[in-house]
């Protein structure tokens, strides 16, 4: 059974602006972006997240 990547949130840490990317699989990855959207500042914060049946393997474990 294929397993989805996690998603990958990115955020600007000089306004706060943050977007969420979806990787549909791990064949096909896209990157987050590099520059804010809402500054252009080229810092972002990057971290994965939990995926839902993740977090619920983690919560019942």
């Amino acid at each position: 059974m294929p397993i989805a990547p996690s998603p990958i949130q990115s955020t600007c840490p000089k306004c706060g602006w943050s977007t969420v990317t979806h990787n549909r699989s791990d064949a096909m990855m896209f990157k987050p972006p590099s520059v804010c959207g809402r500054c252009g500042a080229s810092e972002l914060k990057t971290e994965k997240q939990l995926s839902l049946s993740t977090f619920f393997k983690n919560l019942f474990n």
